[in-house]
């Protein structure tokens, strides 16, 4: 038989920073850190993918209005473009789980905006960050209205 002892075990985090440690003792276990505590949760209730399609689309179709919401259309020399929006990536986020993602305002030159944008998958620890610059001049060189660079920049980031 073997013998048990009191002492805690600590074991490294998989696939985490070197921020905190594991210590487990019998069945139970302790997270230092807030953010370690966060990845920890998302790996003990993984997401259910088909359950955030579901939602998704279920929330899609609710009215027209968030229907039509979750798809954009830009008319540009050549074509129409459309595809996926903000919207919709709003929508799929929030029902996607163990997932942390936001946008901030970096800065306005007067001519460009810049925007940032990110997400943190806690379930695969993995980060991405985008920073996009925008011109917010026409092309006579005088600014949008306050509503089209709000609109271009929401369409973007």
């Amino acid at each position: 038989m073997q013998e048990q002892t009191s002492e805690p075990n600590i074991v490294s985090l998989p696939n985490s920073q070197p921020v905190a440690s594991l210590i487990t003792t019998g069945q139970t276990f302790k997270v230092d850190g807030c953010i370690d505590a966060q990845i920890m949760t998302a790996k003990a209730f993984p997401r259910n993918i088909k359950q955030c399609l579901d939602n998704t689309f279920l929330t899609m179709e609710f009215t027209p209005d968030i229907a039509e919401s979750c798809y954009y259309t830009l008319p540009r020399k050549g074509g129409v473009f459309t595809g996926p929006s903000v919207r919709l990536a709003e929508i799929l986020s929030s029902f996607w789980g163990n997932l942390q993602a936001g946008t901030r305002f970096v800065s306005n030159t007067g001519k460009t905006v810049i925007a940032e944008g990110w997400a943190w998958d806690l379930e695969t620890n993995w980060k991405v960050t985008c920073e996009v610059s925008k011109s917010i001049l026409t092309r006579e060189g005088t600014l949008y209205s306050s509503d089209g660079s709000v609109a271009r920049l929401t369409q973007i980031v």
